[in-house]
């Protein structure tokens, strides 16, 4: 499992509306190049359980990534297949003192899974560093 983890001194409501808020992630992030709501005609998809978005990220494949857990204001987790392989990444955010703390993490699993990690762990880990830094610093800009 790869683990990237940012405190930040604005409020949790405040980086949960960055971290939620996955169609505006390529205006965010360098890590992503588009994201696109699968739910034809509903502009603006709500992030909730069931809700899917095709993610294109630079240096790895297309994804269409499933919402499959969603609890409002302190996370969701969200599943990629792809032959072989399913990817899991969870976007938690925590109470910390007195701002919060984002927590990044990313699993993979399936007969693929190692030579996977062994490929894109290094990269997919400095993305996951870069991303939770980025939300963590437009939080307390805002």
């Amino acid at each position: 499992m790869i683990t990237a983890t940012c405190t930040s001194t604005a409020q949790s409501e405040r980086l949960w509306s960055l971290v939620s808020d996955v169609e505006r992630w390529p205006d965010m992030l360098p890590t992503v190049t588009s994201v696109r709501a699968l739910r034809p005609g509903v502009p603006g998809d709500p992030l909730e359980l069931g809700s899917r978005f095709e993610v294109r990220q630079p240096g790895l494949a297309k994804a269409v990534w499933t919402v499959t857990d969603c609890q409002p204001e302190r996370r969701f987790t969200w599943l990629a297949r792809s032959l072989g392989v399913v990817t899991a990444a969870t976007h938690e955010i925590t109470t910390a003192g007195r701002g919060c703390r984002l927590e990044l993490t990313l699993d993979w699993s399936g007969p693929l899974a190692p030579l996977v990690r062994r490929v894109y762990g290094a990269r997919v880990a400095r993305m996951l560093e870069v991303e939770a830094n980025t939300f963590a610093h437009r939080a307390q800009s805002a």
